[in-house]
Parts: structure tokens; sequence; C-alpha cells
């Protein structure tokens, strides 16, 4: 499942919709305390579009949260690696049929993921998140390689540091974004790719409270090439959420 959400309740407002926010989910993340350590270690990272872009005959953009550790840079511990998906998952999909490593043998992952300022923001301030988010510009380099064995390895590691008690912020290390969906017939990725001339795709961590696992989320944002992201004024650009899992198969 995917779904193009407002940035902020201002956005969703002028569009005379509700619910969840792009903003809102990134600051419920920088602000939960069992999460603190992740969250200082990474917030998001940045993919050159070329990366992103879909097959016509692959069903899903899947990313998976990895946790290196060891001697890397702060930031480039927590990072997510990215693989096209070519397996469509089945509405009445079970939990012992959600993949346990990636489809491809390569995978790319962000060669600089990025920190919250802290220095220059206040996290627990929302206008200051916004402003962070708008004002960001990371200098992505071509993205790295990754394996799957590497990935399956740092996925299991992401889940018994950062998953916590039951699970309940990340029991699956993966994000399974579809492009059509049947129940509308849309397209979400190819909406998200043609609402501008987007050069890169940035994600964030969001944090969803109303979830009972699987609370840190992934949320994608289209951004141009001077390397901040599309008009996140009322009215502007539509962010990429709600990747399986959940919803469904676990809510």
């Amino acid at each position: 499942m995917s779904k193009l959400i407002p940035y902020s309740s201002r956005t969703a407002a002028s569009k005379g919709s509700a619910g969840e926010t792009a903003l809102g989910l990134v600051y419920n993340f920088l602000n939960e305390p069992q999460l603190r350590k992740m969250s200082d270690l990474s917030i998001g990272g940045t993919f050159p579009t070329a990366y992103f872009k879909l097959n016509p005959k692959c069903f899903a953009k899947q990313f998976w949260y990895c946790y290196a550790g060891g001697s890397l840079k702060p930031q480039q511990r927590v990072f997510l690696a990215l693989e096209d998906s070519w397996k469509g998952w089945p509405r009445n999909m079970t939990e012992k049929q959600i993949p346990s490593s990636p489809e491809a043998k390569i995978l790319v992952r962000p060669s600089a993921p990025f920190a919250f300022d802290d220095r220059r923001y206040d996290r627990k301030n929302i206008a200051d998140v916004s402003d962070f988010i708008q004002n960001h510009e990371d200098a992505p380099k071509a993205a790295a390689k990754i394996t799957d064995k590497e990935v399956v390895k740092y996925s299991r590691s992401f889940v018994s540091t950062f998953g916590g008690i039951g699970k309940k912020y990340c029991r699956y290390p993966l994000g399974y974004f579809e492009n059509f969906e049947l129940e509308t017939k849309r397209l979400y990725i190819d909406e998200f790719m043609n609402q501008g001339e987007v050069a890169y795709v940035r994600y964030y961590f969001g944090l969803d409270k109303s979830y009972r696992t699987n609370k840190i989320r992934i949320v994608l944002f289209p951004v141009s090439a001077n390397k901040k992201a599309l008009s996140l004024k009322a009215g502007g650009a539509g962010m990429l959420e709600e990747s399986w899992p959940p919803p469904p198969p676990i809510s």
C-alpha cells in the first residue's frame, strides 16, 4: 500500500483533508524518548531519482531498515537500503509470507545519511522541525552499493537494537511502497514522481503512534535539483507514506 499525505495540517486544510501529516510523523519520531539513540544517529537520507524510477513491469520499491554499528561515521550507521520489488503483495498476505531477505543480490543505500541539527533547531518545537526539513540541503553523492547478505545482517541488527519491547517500534524491517493500488486504480509512485522537477527522493523516519507495531515509518519527500524539498506550502507537494507493513497484514 502507498498513500500521498499532506506535509502539514495547514496543507491538509487547504485540500479539505485531515489525518496524518508528514511533518507530524517526523516530529513524533524526533521526540520519542525510547528512539533517541536512533534519531541522534540519523533521521534521513537522499537517493538520486535514477534509483527510484520504477520499471514498468515492477510492482514496488522496497526499503530495508539497517543498523550497521561498528566504526562507520555515526550518521551512516542507520540507513535504508533500496531495491525494486518484482513481487506483488496480495491483500490476504499472511505474516509468514512477509519477506525476510531482499529480492536483489545488490541494493543501494545513501552514501551520506544525515542527522537532525540539534545545534540550530529545537526538535521539541514543531516549527523548528519544519524549518529544518524545508531548509535542509544535504549533498547526496552517488548511492553506495550494499549486498543482500549485509542487508539481512543489518536489518536484524536494526530490529534487535531499535525494535523495542514486543517489537512495537519495528517488527518487520522493511517498507514496501506499491505503485498501483487496486482499490483506487491509482499509480502512487508515478503520481509522486510527476509532481514537478523531481531530481532526488529523500526519506525521513517518522513515528505513527496509532499503530500497535511497526510504529517507525518511512516518509518520502520529492526534492528538486537544488537539493531542497519541493514546495511544502499549502497546496504543495504530497509526501509518499503508508508502506507495508502495516497495513495490512499487521495493524
